[in-house]
């Protein structure tokens, strides 16, 4: 898990609410889901979550009225080979044969 100048933010976090986010964020399952229900944080421990989600490759999402937003952290379904033979994820959900197909007009006829 990647540190980030937000650990104070998230020290502060309820325990349950960092135990949940430190599970899911190890666990790096692609198409997994972490929902927290509107109400349950506040606009600076929202924003502490999303800062740590962007350290650490994982999609957040808030959405809902302002007293009652809700929060969804995610990790894409999709993965791909990168360029040094590490697995990335990628949100593309399209696979492919070859290079050849990336492109439709580069087919022969």
């Amino acid at each position: 898990v990647h540190l980030t100048e937000d650990q104070d933010l998230l020290a502060s976090l309820n325990k349950s609410v960092l135990g949940k986010l430190t599970k899911f964020s190890e666990s790096k399952t692609p198409g997994s889901m972490l929902r927290f229900r509107g109400g349950t944080l506040n606009p600076t421990e929202r924003a502490a979550i999303h800062a740590f989600c962007e350290a650490n490759d994982i999609v957040s999402r808030s959405e809902g009225p302002k007293d009652n937003r809700k929060l969804t952290l995610s990790f894409p379904k999709f993965l791909r080979k990168s360029e040094e033979g590490i697995a990335e994820v990628t949100n593309t959900g399209r696979i492919i044969k070859s290079a050849v197909d990336v492109d439709d007009n580069t087919k022969q006829k």
